[in-house]
């Protein structure tokens, strides 16, 4: 039984660590992304071409640089994925404790039946011990 729930404790400070790890990926994310804003809105000398404008895309946006771009992206598919991964564990979680609570349960009801094992042994023992009087 200890043994269980010390692994069921085990695997809540993993999710719980992992969780706070995706949490400042969030945060990283973030911070990316209003850089990247910030960057649309000024455009790189580089970017600007002769007429004096910067670069857009059909709807009159102006485009980021694409290996910025790709590394938004790139943080976006592991956010998600990690996002992913910590649901699968919080499921794996639920069920670890669900199968604690169980065994737990049959813990209980085989302790009982061994005490009232114990309470029928000393009631006969003591019949036996009168019979012998």
């Amino acid at each position: 039984g200890d043994d269980v729930e010390q692994a069921v404790s085990e695997l809540s400070r993993q999710v719980a660590a992992e969780l706070q790890d995706l949490r400042e990926h969030q945060q990283d994310l973030g911070r990316v992304r209003t850089a990247v804003l910030a960057l649309k809105s000024q455009p790189a000398p580089e970017q600007i071409r002769p007429n004096g404008h910067a670069p857009s895309d059909a709807n009159g946006q102006k485009r980021l640089p694409q290996h910025l771009e790709l590394q938004i992206e790139d943080l976006s598919k592991q956010v998600s994925s990690e996002l992913q991964a910590l649901a699968g564990q919080q499921a794996e979680l639920g069920q670890s404790k669900a199968t604690l609570g169980g065994l737990a349960r049959q813990v209980k009801d085989v302790t009982d039946g061994l005490a009232k094992c114990d309470t029928t042994c000393i009631s006969l023992r003591q019949q036996l011990d009168e019979c012998r009087a």
